[in-house]
């Protein structure tokens, strides 16, 4: 039995379902799934003599990065795939998806109605995968629409009340985002705790996701506003590294023994972040 059908099933069902002589997939919530685009990442189409290249011409591996940044920023910018669900662009990208994974789930409907997604693209994490609904029309897959409920001593209970066999269970659920640890409490000033699996409940506000005013010689990489589920976050955490490091450097110039994000520039930060969301 897997738990789940987000982005870590999406690598592992595909090898399990070869193996295993029954796979029952319990799925909640669809999932868009699009192929991996091999022709953006081809790293195994890399010739000996490329490979040379980008050994010996830094330059060239420098173009050849910055030519697939720009490529997939561009990409996002100008489908607007995110702006608006009513919007033409956001249309089309639903309609590729959507064509993409029936051709890939073949002729069984029923199974087209349980995997496709009903909302619009970017609501939740996209998936990339160019087995993984191949995998779901084998004879020994089924994909149930339903959650984990309770597990048994020989199988497991779902949220409709069936209960499922199972020799093993594999859990591809995720984790919980901004999670710091359960037993891990950080206190500030005035008194504010940071802590747990919830640190940003009480407030979820940071300036450009990494300083909190209760926090002085603090950074926190990839905070409130700066994780995302549908590139890499390299890019998220590399920004904010390099401003910690900024800032840590001109203390030290300075002879600063303390320093925080003024509340009144975390203020006007968090009020400009939140005006991006309206209409969205």
């Amino acid at each position: 039995v897997v738990v789940g059908s987000g982005a870590s099933a999406v690598q592992f069902v595909p090898i399990v379902a070869e193996q295993a002589q029954r796979l029952v997939l319990l799925q909640r919530t669809p999932n868009w799934v699009i192929g991996r685009q091999e022709t953006l990442l081809p790293e195994r189409f890399y010739s000996e003599s490329l490979k040379w290249t980008y050994r010996n011409i830094p330059l060239a591996r420098a173009a050849y990065r910055a030519s697939l940044y720009w490529k997939l920023e561009a990409s996002m910018i100008l489908y607007g795939v995110f702006d608006k669900s009513d919007d033409f662009r956001s249309k089309a990208v639903r309609y590729h998806f959507r064509s993409f994974m029936a051709q890939q789930l073949k002729d069984r409907k029923e199974l087209r109605k349980k995997v496709i997604p009903s909302y619009p693209v970017g609501c939740k994490r996209i998936c990339k995968s160019d087995d993984y609904l191949q995998s779901l029309t084998r004879p020994n897959v089924e994909v149930v629409v339903a959650g984990l409920s309770e597990v048994k001593e020989d199988g497991v209970l779902d949220t409709n009340g069936a209960k499922h066999q199972a020799d093993i269970i594999l859990f591809g659920t995720g984790f919980q985002v901004g999670s710091i640890g359960k037993d891990v409490e950080i206190v500030g000033t005035d008194g504010f705790a940071w802590s747990g699996n919830s640190p940003w409940r009480t407030r979820v506000e940071a300036y450009l996701g990494t300083s909190m005013r209760e926090f002085p010689n603090s950074f926190t990489i990839l905070g409130p506003n700066s994780g995302l589920g549908h590139n890499s976050v390299l890019l998220m955490a590399e920004a904010q590294a390099d401003y910690a490091v900024r800032v840590v450097k001109e203390a030290l110039d300075l002879g600063v023994d303390s320093f925080a994000v003024k509340p009144t520039v975390l203020h006007d930060y968090n009020r400009w972040m939140q005006s991006q969301f309206k209409d969205k």
